[in-house]
């Protein structure tokens, strides 16, 4: 996971390093922002795409978001590329007191691949 610390486009790239060094690996399968920050959501934005850099670049496989709730996944989705491959959506806890998180497919906002409802 991405700490909001190393939140912005530069601060993603060097802590995605920091963390592929500290794992010994030269690629991830999934990389998750942790959580939103509401008050700088430009910093949750520019995390987002340099996290789609890297799957551009074939540095990981799956970027997804952890602890957005659906008032900052709407404010955030319309902004990014790659609809996630991981959205751990903050729910109101059900009657069991669990939290509910959703699984996404992995798709990009204009593909053509995908038929018309």
């Amino acid at each position: 996971k991405l700490w909001v610390s190393d939140y912005a486009y530069e601060g993603a790239l060097h802590g995605f390093e920091v963390s592929l060094r500290k794992l010994g690996l030269d690629t991830l399968a999934l990389y998750l922002l942790h959580q939103p920050l509401p008050q700088a959501m430009e910093l949750t934005i520019g995390a987002y795409r340099a996290a789609e850099r890297l799957i551009a670049d074939g540095r990981v496989r799956a970027i997804g978001v952890s602890n957005f709730s659906t008032e900052h996944l709407e404010v955030f989705l319309p902004q990014v590329e790659v609809v996630g491959h991981e959205r751990r959506v903050q729910q109101p806890r059900g009657a069991g007191g669990e939290r509910a998180a959703r699984r996404a497919e992995p798709q990009r906002r204009h593909d053509h691949r995908q038929k018309d409802a």
